[in-house]
């Protein structure tokens, strides 16, 4: 589903890249709503990545920290 996908990678794009502050990623972690574990997917992707890479960012931990209840 097109959907899914597109909250996965939002959730690699934000937990990746980064650039978000703390409000911006609670809002779109907000507007998820019954995405939000695809969100949650795609971040912990981005975090296995980062983790192999040796080089786990801050805005890898801030999103990962606020998705990590689901």
């Amino acid at each position: 589903e097109c959907h899914k996908d597109l909250w996965r990678g939002l959730g690699i794009a934000t937990a990746y890249v980064g650039g978000l502050t703390e409000e911006m990623a609670q809002q779109i972690l907000n507007e998820a709503g019954e995405r939000k574990i695809d969100l949650a997917e795609g971040a912990n992707r981005a975090l296995k990545s980062r983790a192999q890479s040796g080089c786990v960012s801050a805005d890898t931990e801030l999103v990962c920290r606020l998705l990590s209840p689901l």
